[in-house]
């Protein structure tokens, strides 16, 4: 069932529909590794008015006049320096009145061990602005970004990607067609195609919001996790966390998923929610730091269990895991499923609670129904072994033979399951009970009501009645077999088979390709330095 994970340890499944646990949020906070040091575009490049540019070499070099303008021309193995920072390019344009350096095949590295590749850069000394063009890397110690185009405000220190990113460094990978990174707000935005992956997890969406100050992450549009330990997953429209372990998943319905069992292949399965050239490969030595994709296991050859509602809250402390699913909640497993208003995970101890608010919460298993305005499941070890439902909840068993219902109602019921199956159901004070009595032939053969104000017992072999027994306060009639008989009713009679949710389709990821993907083959020089480290 869906459980929320503990930081120090990833999804793990859990049988019965227990809250799955999710990726960590602090896993997020990964891609600003680049995004902190972005900012050295301006920064640390920046060659103010006072600063001296140096030409170390140049095979030639020519004063020429452009519009107008006077232009120091740099051709061949130009090497620029400054106090902070050295361009190495194939040529160089340096726009004397205003201050503007245009360079081609672009090396350029601070004393940081920060080091920008580009096919053409364009900084304006008087604002800081640089703009980078073509194929831009920029390789840190830790991390390495990829565009086709880089803009940097040196006044309001921010960097806007137009085209495709690539960050791939710690392990991470994040890739989107476009983004934005604001110093001054420490925060980030990515659009269109977002994917964030890592070895232990994938998440995609349409967008993604980010502020390292807060740690908060906003994943909007048509989201969608996996974890490639257990192969749980999630889907919505919105998915927000931060780094205190807090997670909310939104959607219309959002839906949460766990697998309990071996890895395998996943099928091609369309989504059920709705939202809404290949370039030269790098060498393989520039693709360690590229994530494996995750490994799916197929639902249908597993023990599964699916969670949908408007809303998923989990949240995970060292000494208590939380999930809150409110509205229209559904839960699906291979041993029980049910609906609800709102539905509560608490470990430790290990419970689900199913509450209502316009209706009670019903809970099916096996051929049982049980209504009742709260049941709470309780498990041990992940495996479910007892339920109780208190003020006055009832429950409806359909025999298998002769499709007639058995029926029993009191001021608490209380069952008990081994291996996942029912075993016995016990009812408390004030209760009564109605079954339908078969002849050796299965056929039916009478009615017994039964009135009692202690205890009773009711034992279970292969999802039917086996045994009957009560405390004492009992007071029973019988009928025989007649006309009739097959519509008598307790009070507070339900049974809505119509209303059981079944296993939902299941939901895949919308993007095939790897996010780690290089975007483009990287330049000269990027493969000199390369290939001598």
């Amino acid at each position: 069932m869906i459980k929320p994970m503990k930081p120090s340890r990833h999804t793990r499944p859990t049988r019965h529909a227990k809250p799955t646990r999710h990726a960590r949020p602090t896993r997020h906070t990964k891609p600003y590794i680049f995004l902190a040091t972005l900012l050295f575009l301006s920064a640390t490049t920046t060659i103010s008015a006072q600063e001296r540019v140096y030409i170390d070499t140049a095979g030639v070099g020519l004063g020429i006049t452009i519009d107008g303008q006077s232009v120091r021309k740099l051709l061949r193995n130009v090497r620029l320096r400054t106090d902070r920072i050295r361009i190495d390019a194939d040529s160089a344009y340096h726009f004397l009145d205003d201050a503007i350096i245009r360079a081609y095949g672009v090396r350029l590295e601070n004393d940081k061990q920060e080091i920008i590749y580009a096919d053409t850069l364009i900084h304006s000394i008087p604002t800081d602005d640089s703009s980078l063009f073509g194929r831009v890397i920029l390789k840190t110690p830790d991390y390495t970004l990829y565009s086709h185009h880089v803009e940097v405000d040196g006044t309001t220190e921010s960097a806007t990607f137009p085209q495709e990113v690539l960050f791939r460094g710690d392990g991470i990978t994040l890739r989107a067609r476009s983004g934005f990174y604001n110093q001054q707000t420490d925060s980030a935005a990515f659009f269109g195609n977002v994917q964030l992956s890592d070895s232990t997890q994938y998440i995609e969406a349409d967008s993604l919001l980010m502020n390292h100050a807060s740690e908060t992450y906003h994943f909007l549009g048509e989201v969608y996790g996996e974890e490639s330990e257990n192969g749980s997953r999630f889907a919505g429209t919105s998915l927000q966390s931060d780094s205190t372990g807090f997670r909310q998943i939104t959607g219309q319905p959002a839906w949460l998923m766990e697998i309990d069992g071996a890895q395998e292949p996943e099928p091609e399965i369309k989504p059920e929610i709705k939202p809404s050239t290949k370039p030269e490969l790098m060498p393989k030595s520039e693709l360690e730091s590229k994530p494996e994709l995750m490994p799916k296991p197929d639902p249908a050859k597993n023990d599964t269990t699916h969670l949908l509602a408007f809303q998923i809250m989990i949240r995970e402390t060292d000494s208590l895991d939380t999930m809150d699913a409110i509205g229209s909640v559904r839960i699906v497993s291979d041993r029980f499923s049910g609906i609800a208003d709102t539905l509560r995970f608490r470990d430790p101890p290990e419970t689900l609670t199913m509450l209502g608010n316009r209706g009670n919460p019903i809970l099916w298993t096996e051929q049982i129904q049980l209504t009742g305005p709260l049941l709470q499941l309780n498990f041990e070890n992940d495996n479910l072994r007892s339920l109780t439902a208190p003020n006055r909840p009832f429950a409806t068993l359909q025999d298998s033979t002769t499709s007639r219902f058995h029926q029993m109602t009191g001021d608490t019921l209380q069952s008990w399951f081994e291996d996942g199956e029912l075993i016995r159901i016990s009812l408390f004070r004030q209760h009564q009970l109605l079954f339908h009595q078969t002849n050796e032939n299965d056929e039916p053969d009478g009615l017994m009501t039964l009135v009692a104000t202690e205890r009773s017992d009711i034992t279970f072999e292969d999802g039917e009645p086996s045994g009957f027994k009560a405390v004492k306060g009992i007071d029973g009639t019988y009928l025989p077999e007649q006309d009739g008989l097959d519509e008598r009713k307790l009070d507070g009679f339900r049974w809505n088979p119509e209303m059981r949710p079944s296993q939902p389709i299941l939901i895949r990821r919308r993007w095939n390709t790897d996010p780690g993907e290089p975007l483009f083959p990287p330049p000269d020089k990027y493969v000199q330095d390369r290939d001598q480290e």
